[in-house]
């Protein structure tokens, strides 16, 4: 059946070219409906796992319920066609019911199926698009390992005596090629997810990225809103955008260059290669160094926590999302093999239409329609969403030459003597990043140590499944129906007004907007729903225009006498002098900028007097009416923004003092429960942490019991690198089994639930309430001066030393806070004592710190045990 639709699409397209294949899931409100089939002349029953039903009569129908062999579904599965050419609508092929733990063999065979019946009808699908989800993942791994036959294509390594293999796996008797793509921006939020999580402290060289940057952002009038940092919708699409934009960089190299040199690299490295598939600006050759300018710098990354001593799963992006990163880079280049050899230069490769896109905008477009949807519900909105794809594709393309000429350069895909030049500068420039952090080539050589490549198996796909989420929860546990822009930045900036004080008058023109914006929306589900469902004359006459735009797209694109300029100019330094380039962090803002999409530059929150850097960008000629009156109220709600913010901006850390320190907000419900649960654990744990010490101290270290952390000496997180900001942050620790002098970079607290986040708090009272502390490390080295770069520090490339430490590492809080001294801290005369005394009685320490870390054997508490568990 969906073979049938394909080629019946196509063949009125007279299209034979390459054609995308995109598979996505949403949220289904979980219901049984009969429906009469036509195809089957009997009756059907709707939304179950699986194909529908067949039932004869209410009584089978009865007794397969009793029996359990409908299962309703909770999530819609689809599957997508695209055609990888500008003005080509996607053609919705198959939806199917899905529980929320399916497992990956049984969509494995439900892709199979569907890919087989589209490869037997002699379609050229080429790619194969998901999110970044574990089952997902495993699905991909499973095709790649049943391939029939394979397309070889190998590159050497630059800086070592391997190759960097790139073979594309076929299928069936056609050997259809067919290759494995990871959407992009599903990537984008795992970077961002692993950038914010508390499990983790991403730890580059000398450098540190970690959440707190992010939000100091935000409360320092930056580019990202308030709610981009706080109760963070982990799948917001626009949000990740965001904090990976060339505002948020510029943001961070101009205004705290040397203390955010980490985060910045960081933002740079990844926010490029989900740049080289969603851009439209960069030729072939700049997207496949962006790309392999990651891959790079994170096997690089690797090599330098082995060579440094940190352990991968405290101080380095999640399995899951070193898998996604290296796939992206995988994906883009066997691409451009295919499009070059395989299908002979004639098509230009367009990654941004390779992607789950089309399966978001179809939730997306159906939610506008029906909120909350069951399976009978969204077959029937199937002819209003492929209407509305289509005038939103032929509004978007029809008539606009800028899109056609740009072809060109798409078709000119680079020499294997040019890859090799691309792979080798890519390489040096991830050197030469790591040399702007501190890192030393020499300390990175890949023959040393070497990150494990190779094509994962399913099965180790699904041992990852731990590793997944920093949270220990799926970072893709909530669907990412996409928004238009314009309508996600209103909702963005409604928000954040919300959170400012106002006032009357400027309330009620907040008011008057909020209403516009309500309206437009409330259009826009009317146009919707007003639209007329294609009979078949329409179809054929659309079929027929967009026919007509293939061909003059595809016959301008091959024109080879038209003269052909690059999209961009990339402003790339030579290779000699990439490190001084790269020194101010100027070049890296500039080269983000240019390659970022008009999503991520007009996104941001506007600056008094600064405008985004995309501001200048002119929006396509025949846009929807709806999207320029919103246009119009999201200027006015920013300017009033922009006012408010002049008028209440103050010195950062003042300000998020005030934010932080304010009324917390009620919890209700579940939330509440949670809170309470977390809470009552907390407590626990503080008698627990008593009653061990007690054993091992009877008499003495009676601070150790609650680490002199208490609510007239709270435990705080730090807002930047200066130690004398933040006196309430020093302690001393356990690091390496050695009593050590730690500076409290952050805190994080585990919410209620199996699955709470370790989320940042600005300010514990009770050491217990702490499931993470980052720290910077000091060691000891004469009187009373603790330095954080020791010879034997520097002899494991370390200039700095961090951990992420458990609560039950920290000893007790200093008495007093350090003083600066050339560098080095130096404690006072009580604190040096303290120390003095803990290293005596270092044996002891690790005996409690070995209780402590023992699972509590009861029944009754192996629920608890459940949420404290840890990520090793």
């Amino acid at each position: 059946m969906e073979c049938n639709i394909a080629i019946e699409y196509l063949d009125l397209l007279e299209y034979a070219g390459p054609v995308g294949l995109s598979c996505d899931d949403t949220k289904l409100v979980p219901g049984l409906d009969p429906v009469y089939d036509k195809d089957r002349n009997g009756f059907v029953v709707l939304g179950g796992v699986g194909d529908p039903m067949p039932v004869a009569d209410p009584e089978e129908l009865n007794a397969a319920i009793a029996a359990g062999r409908i299962a309703k579904a909770e999530k819609l599965r689809l599957w997508v066609m695209n055609v990888p050419i500008p003005g080509g609508a996607p053609l919705i092929l198959a939806a199917m019911g899905v529980s929320n733990k399916t497992s990956a063999e049984f969509l494995w065979e439900l892709h199979q199926r569907i890919l087989t019946g589209i490869c037997d009808a002699g379609i050229n699908v080429i790619s194969s698009a998901s999110d970044g989800a574990t089952t997902e993942r495993a699905v991909q791994a499973r095709r790649e390992e049943t391939a029939t036959h394979r397309l070889h294509y190998s590159i050497p390594h630059p800086a070592k005596a391997t190759r960097l293999v790139f073979d594309i796996p076929c299928f069936g008797p056609q050997k259809q090629p067919l290759v494995m793509v990871q959407d992009a921006r599903h990537a984008l939020k795992t970077v961002r997810n692993n950038f914010y999580t508390g499990s983790r402290l991403l730890t580059l060289g000398p450098e540190v990225a970690h959440y707190s940057h992010a939000r100091r952002m935000a409360h320092e009038n930056g580019p990202l809103y308030m709610r981009d940092v706080e109760k963070v919708d982990r799948q917001d699409d626009n949000a990740a955008a965001r904090l990976f934009s060339g505002d948020a960089l510029e943001w961070f190299t101009a205004k705290h260059g040397d203390e955010h040199r980490g985060t910045a690299v960081y933002h740079f490295v990844y926010g490029e290669p989900v740049d080289s598939h969603i851009g439209c600006t960069m030729d072939i050759a700049e997207r496949l160094k962006m790309a392999f300018r990651a891959e790079f710098f994170t096997d690089l990354w690797e090599i330098f926590l082995v060579r440094a001593g940190y352990s991968k799963s405290r101080h380095f992006v999640s399995h899951q999302a070193a898998a996604i990163i290296r796939r992206l880079t995988r994906s883009l280049v066997q691409l451009t093999y295919l499009f070059r050899d395989h299908l002979g230069g004639r098509y230009p490769l367009l990654p941004w239409l390779l992607s789950t896109e089309p399966c978001e905008h179809s939730f997306g477009t159906s939610r506008l329609i029906v909120e909350d949807f069951k399976m009978l519900q969204f077959y029937y909105m199937i002819p209003k969403i492929t209407a509305h794809m289509r005038s939103n594709i032929f509004t978007s393309y029809h008539g606009d030459s800028k899109a056609r000429a740009n072809l060109a350069v798409l078709r000119q895909f680079p020499t294997d003597t040019e890859i090799l030049s691309i792979v080798a500068g890519a390489y040096e420039e991830a050197v030469s990043l790591w040399a702007v952090l501190g890192v030393s080539p020499a300390d990175l050589d890949p023959t040393l140590c070497s990150p494990e490549h190779g094509l994962p198996t399913p099965q180790a796909v699904l041992d990852d499944d731990d590793d997944a989420s920093s949270d220990g929860e799926s970072e893709f546990e909530s669907d990412s129906d996409e928004l238009e822009p314009a309508e996600q930045l209103l909702d963005d900036i409604i928000a954040e007004l919300d959170s400012l004080s106002t006032d009357f008058i400027t309330e009620d023109e907040i008011l008057k907007l909020t209403y516009a914006a309500i309206s437009l929306s409330v259009d826009e589900r009317i146009q919707i729903n007003s639209l007329s469902e294609p009979d078949e004359v329409d179809t054929e006459d659309w079929l027929a225009q967009t026919a007509d735009i293939f061909a003059g797209i595809l016959g301008h694109a091959s024109d080879t006498s038209l003269p052909v300029a690059p999209l961009s100019d990339p402003h790339v330094a030579p290779e000699s002098t990439l490190l001084d380039a790269y020194a101010d962090m100027s070049e890296l803002v500039k080269i983000r900028q240019q390659h970022q999409t008009l999503q991520a530059a007009s996104g941001v929150r506007v600056r008094q007097g600064v405008e985004p850097a995309g501001a200048s960008v002119p929006r396509p000629e025949g846009a929807a009416e709806i999207q320029e009156a919103r246009h119009v109220v999201l200027r006015k709600l920013q300017n009033i923004l922009k006012e408010h913010q002049s008028e209440s901006n103050s010195p950062g850390l003042k300000r998020l003092a005030r934010w932080t320190d304010g009324p917390a907000r009620t919890a209700a419900g579940n939330s509440a429960n949670a809170e309470q649960a977390s809470k009552t654990r907390a407590s626990k744990e503080v008698t627990r942490r008593r009653d061990i010490y007690k054993k091992f101290f009877p008499t003495d270290f009676d601070h150790l019991t609650q680490g002199r952390v208490s609510k007239l000496t709270p435990l705080t997180s730090s807002f930047d690198d200066d130690p004398t900001t933040n006196p309430d942050g020093f302690a001393f620790v356990l690091v390496d089994g050695r009593v050590r002098l730690g500076r409290v970079i952050s805190v994080y607290s585990k919410g209620g639930g199996k699955h709470g986040r370790n989320g940042w708090v600005a300010v514990i009272e009770s050491v217990s309430a702490a499931s993470y502390i980052a720290i910077q490390v000091y060691d000891h080295t004469f009187g009373r001066q603790f330095c954080g770069s020791t010879s034997e520090a520097m002899a494991r490339c370390r200039k700095k030393s961090y951990a992420l430490i458990d609560p039950h590492l920290l000893l007790c809080k200093t008495r007093h806070p350090p003083k600066p001294v050339a560098g080095d801290l130096q404690v006072s005369p009580e604190d040096v004592q303290d120390f003095s005394r803990l290293k005596a009685v270092l044996p002891r320490l690790l005996a409690v710190v070995k209780e402590l870390k023992k699972r509590k054997q009861s029944k009754n508490t192996a629920a608890e045990d459940a949420d404290d568990e840890e990520e090793e």
